[in-house]
């Protein structure tokens, strides 16, 4: 269980906006929307087969204050650190905190 007081990684928090791309398709863009204080623990790294080999995946479970406007979707960034928000909970429905479950992403190439 992770305390409520240990807020050490800064993180840029973007929201998914989506516009038309000049070929016509949707384009998702993400929007920075505030840096917050977040702590930051690893969860799990999973293994699953993709194209003959195996892919890991790092799980998060990212700590922030309560923000009324966070949704699965969003980004949390840090340097090189890229998480996809999967849920958000208000552990102990007190709107003090929030503990998102996140998934890391690959970095562009």
């Amino acid at each position: 269980m992770m305390g409520a007081g240990k807020f050490d990684t800064p993180m840029t928090l973007s929201a998914p906006s989506v516009s038309l791309a000049p070929t016509g398709d949707d384009e998702t863009v993400y929007l920075p929307q505030a840096v917050v204080w977040a702590q930051v623990r690893p969860r799990r790294v999973a293994a699953t087969p993709q194209a003959g080999r195996l892919q890991e995946t790092t799980g998060y479970t990212v700590r922030l204050r309560y923000r009324a406007d966070v949704l699965p979707g969003w980004l949390l960034e840090a340097g090189p650190l890229r998480l996809r928000v999967e849920t958000v909970v208000d552990p102990d429905q007190r709107t003090r905190v929030l503990d998102l479950t996140c998934r890391q992403l690959e970095e562009a190439s």
